[in-house]
């Protein structure tokens, strides 16, 4: 099973101490990292110790020109490009004849050194052709406590990316029938949502449709409303909830799909975020958010199928 999660929180949930000068632990499980190989590739390699020491020195954040960043203690080795062709332009660094790679601590490192950036994260591939969704209540036609299956493919991985770009969900009581109603909602031009439409309609869910609007119905203050879909089903708030969807975050088990369906999934996403933001630059593609958790992860994503991608931020 793949985890995401930073070493801090992997480390004391696994038993480390936290507020012990120096705690050592021995996994009880087989845990796999991605690390770099004497051939500075990356590789699956397992985890023999997890260790935790009070650190009183400096602390250094290093961040690179493609967004990404790490902090660490200031005695921390790192590896950094040596280019050993002193008479050599700058791009000598990319032929290991040139050059190599030492270590140096973290607080040694200046603005302009070459550090090693992985273009590819490793995965053991695990595909999922459904999910069980268990439902809470009778109202619906499984019955009480009953469940449902959902198929996981290539049309419902989209829909899953569509939402994580622009979708929201609420829940709301509904006296008349003396229930909660759980609200899924999907916001786009007519184009996207007659896909989402049809993708609902074929896994046997209801939804209304609102056209753009402008209205003031809450605040008293005028609002523009984008067209929307929205949806009822217990069945498809359950899933985005035990898939993490509503706490916009992409579920761990997608990083482990076939390259395919992981490319189903990006394509809801910059299909949903199309009308803010996400574009074809040359040969590149841009996405948008507000999240830098989420820009990271997508990142690691575009990682799984080969992809270089950088985070920037726009003010």
């Amino acid at each position: 099973k793949l985890h995401i999660e930073d070493i801090k929180t992997f480390n004391e949930s696994r038993g480390v101490d936290k507020d012990s000068h120096e705690s050592i632990v021995t996994p009880e499980s087989n845990i796999y990292i991605p690390t770099f190989n004497s051939d500075y590739n990356l590789v699956l390699a397992k985890i023999d110790k997890l260790t935790r020491r009070k650190h009183t020195g400096p602390m250094v954040k290093i961040r690179t020109r493609y967004g990404k960043e790490v902090n660490v203690t200031g005695y921390h080795s790192m590896y950094v490009w040596k280019n050993t062709n002193d008479g050599g332009n700058k791009w000598g660094l990319r032929n290991r004849s040139e050059g190599k790679f030492v270590v140096i601590p973290a607080t040694d490192v200046k603005v302009g050194d070459w550090v090693p950036i992985p273009t590819y994260l490793p995965m053991v591939e695990k595909d999922i052709e459904t999910i069980t969704v268990e439902l809470e209540d009778g109202r619906y036609k499984l019955g009480s406590r009953g469940t449902a299956t959902i198929n996981l493919d290539f049309d419902m991985l989209w829909l899953m990316g569509f939402f994580l770009a622009e979708g929201s969900s609420w829940k709301k009581r509904d006296d008349h029938i003396q229930q909660t109603r759980r609200n899924v909602a999907f916001y786009s031009d007519d184009k996207h949502l007659d896909i989402a439409a049809r993708i609902l309609t074929e896994h046997g869910m209801s939804y209304y449709r609102m056209p753009y609007r402008i209205d003031n119905k809450y605040s008293g203050k005028f609002h523009i409303r984008s067209p929307s879909i929205t949806t009822h089903s217990q069945i498809l708030y359950k899933f985005f909830d035990m898939c993490g969807l509503l706490g916009k975050t992409i579920p761990e088990f997608i990083y482990q799909l076939p390259d395919n369906k992981i490319e189903a999934f990006l394509q809801g996403y910059f299909d949903g975020d199309g009308n803010h933001g996400s574009k074809h630059i040359n040969e590149s593609i841009v996405l948008t958010t507000k999240c830098r958790k989420l820009a990271q992860r997508l990142v690691y994503l575009y990682m799984v199928l080969g992809k270089i991608a950088s985070i920037r931020k726009y003010m």
